[in-house]
């Protein structure tokens, strides 16, 4: 005689041995008595899956983006106070070095923003041919470097390399000079600070560390706590397309981590059958991004 369990029991067995994000997907799966739909879509295949999140992601996301801004905004007061107290320039050489600072900041925001148009060239193989990683490279360097069409272990046709030449010339070579002689400009005037200028100088570099940190500290709280939010999570096929069957009505966000820190974070109502893409126009910053 088979052995018979109750659905209560089921239920509270569940209820105390899985997290949230589980007992969502039961429900998807088991507990769905409305009506259901589907979701189809497509993106870049490289990214690999897609996933379903509750209505409640946008504002986890805006809360943990929000105590970043607060801590830094702490740090900051924090940092000015003690550098108030180690200059001995006064006040026109401290307000002259912060407006400096502002503008090497403001300069290499504007060479990272440029930087970021390159990631579009891609090698034989359809990778990147370039990453983050290359920003600190030189303009100088990197035409030397793609001049056998071989950049790091990725070969790239002729045509590319031509593109990547214009590319770097026209968008890259203008904005790391400004971006030099905004840095020469702060090295010099940091360097005229009498008195305490080597604590000074420390305490720019433990600053720039602590934001690294913080920064780092909450990308790790986004990925983590938005991939506990994960209701359920599909595969994309080689070209891209994929499909949720099957879920019922409701707010939900459709979430798709790449390339970080870009992504997808899109909100879908579901009352009926959906077609979503997701592609460039509708990409956003989903990590914090350290830019001093």
């Amino acid at each position: 005689m088979p052995l018979y369990i109750s659905q209560d029991r089921v239920k509270s067995y569940i209820s105390r041995r899985l997290p949230t994000a589980t007992l969502l997907l039961w429900f998807f799966v088991f507990g769905c008595t409305g009506p259901a739909f589907r979701v189809d879509g497509k993106l870049d295949p490289l990214a690999g899956s897609v996933s379903i999140l509750p209505e409640s992601a946008a504002a986890l996301l805006d809360s943990l983006q929000e105590a970043h801004a607060k801590a830094i905004a702490s740090l900051e007061n924090q940092i000015v106070a003690k550098r108030d107290s180690l200059s001995s320039g006064g006040k026109v050489l401290e307000a002259d070095l912060e407006k400096i600072r502002g503008k090497a900041r403001s300069a290499r925001e504007a060479y990272f923003r440029a930087f970021e148009g390159i990631r579009r060239f891609r090698s034989f193989g359809g990778n990147a041919i370039f990453s983050n990683e290359d920003r600190v490279i030189g303009t100088k360097k990197l035409l030397q470097e793609i001049a056998d069409r071989f950049y790091k272990g990725k070969a790239f046709s002729l045509e590319t390399e031509t593109e990547l030449r214009a590319f770097i010339r026209s968008r890259l070579v203008l904005r790391e000079k400004k971006l030099m002689r905004a840095r020469s400009s702060l090295n010099r005037i940091q360097r005229s600070k009498g008195g305490n200028t080597e604590k000074l100088e420390q305490l720019e570099k433990d600053y720039a560390l602590a934001r690294r940190g913080l920064v780092a500290e909450t990308n790790g709280k986004i990925v983590s706590s938005l991939e506990n939010l994960v209701m359920i999570r599909t595969r994309l096929d080689s070209v891209g397309n994929f499909t949720f069957s099957q879920l019922p009505s409701g707010r939900y966000y459709l979430y798709a981590p790449y390339p970080l820190p870009k992504g997808w974070l899109v909100p879908i109502h579901l009352d009926r059958h959906r077609r979503q893409e997701l592609g460039p126009v509708n990409a956003s910053n989903l990590l914090v991004i350290d830019v001093s």
